[in-house]
């Protein structure tokens, strides 16, 4: 119990390591990077034909945090803002914060990539430990077959196929967009409604690409397993292969696939960029990509702080199941 517990401390020292590198290496990258968003925001209003007073720029360098000040006095000023909730002000959607902008396209994603993500492992990891059960059949052939080749297919040609056939050519679904730009959203029926129904492109496409890798992963990782001392020994003395299947075998066989199953919903929150920029779906991966053709740093800064917080907590979620779950990992600290 002991050293279960040294290992959870431990865990969670690192955790914090971690998110403070992470939010290090986010003050110093953009400080790298070549430009002045200030000069860029100035100089698209004066195409515009906006004229602004000299000390108009001071101004806008003020906004975004751009300062003369030393370096650490500058480091321990975003640390205080980022803890607090301040992320900056995006120019792309100037004057909006960048955490208002995330808070509004995180939903979106969380709704989308969360649903697909966890229905794609659901449905791969269960088939992949059925077919691994019952390897060398003709269904063990076909699915292994059909997986690998939609595993390895691009996978915005998928998203593009999908999108000309279901909605240009026979016109079943929506070809862009979240909901119907009648709608407002909210909880009501009709916008639930219209919302699956603009979704259900975009989740098919992401569904179709991942499925096959949690299938391939999970038959074999149970097919070795399969052959192991400990299965061989349980199967030798008679217990039920239902119990064989799911007890022993699955439990063993689910735990790399519970890995990359974390590891991805850490990812939910990047966002599905080539499916968003497709469908014009309004989540991070979307914003991220118009904050890119924009120069947006404090919104790219902002979106790819989110992204890494969210990985490691995920990660460290999952070693700390890993401890309950697998007991070697908790005795070998």
């Amino acid at each position: 119990m002991a050293k279960r517990s040294t290992y959870f401390i431990r865990k969670t020292l690192y955790l914090m390591v971690e998110i403070w590198v992470a939010m290090t290496l986010t003050f110093i990258i953009p400080r790298l990077m070549p430009g002045n968003p200030a000069k860029v925001l100035v100089a698209r209003y004066l195409a515009q034909g906006v004229v602004f007073p000299p000390q108009a720029l001071k101004a806008f360098e003020a906004l975004f945090g751009i300062s003369n000040q030393p370096l650490y006095i500058q480091y321990f000023e975003y640390l205080k803002n980022t803890l607090t909730g301040n992320l900056g002000i995006s120019f792309t959607y100037y004057p909006s914060p960048v955490i208002n902008i995330i808070e509004y396209a995180l939903p979106w994603d969380l709704a989308l990539l969360g649903v697909s993500t966890v229905l794609s492992f659901l449905v791969g990891t269960f088939l992949g430990l059925i077919i691994g059960w019952r390897r060398g059949g003709v269904a063990d052939s076909f699915t292994t077959s059909l997986f690998s080749f939609l595993n390895s297919f691009p996978y915005f040609w998928i998203a593009l196929g999908l999108l000309y056939v279901l909605g240009y050519v026979y016109k079943i679904f929506p070809v862009g967009q979240a909901y119907s730009v009648s709608l407002i959203p909210s909880l009501s029926v009709q916008f639930v409604e219209s919302y699956l129904y603009h979704a259900t492109l975009p989740a098919l496409t992401l569904i179709l690409v991942s499925l096959g890798g949690w299938l391939l992963l999970t038959r074999n990782t149970a097919i070795t397993n399969l052959f192991e001392d400990y299965m061989i020994f349980f199967e030798s003395t008679g217990i039920p292969k239902r119990r064989l299947l799911f007890n022993y075998l699955g439990r063993n066989s689910i735990l790399p696939s519970f890995t990359s199953f974390a590891i991805s919903l850490g990812l939910i929150v990047g966002g599905a960029l080539v499916t968003e920029v497709v469908f014009s779906y309004p989540g991070i991966g979307y914003v991220l990509y118009q904050a890119v053709l924009n120069d947006d740093y404090p919104l790219i800064q902002g979106i790819f702080l989110i992204i890494t917080l969210a990985v490691l907590l995920t990660n460290y979620v999952v070693d700390l199941l890993y401890g309950i779950l697998d007991p070697r990992v908790g005795s070998n600290e």
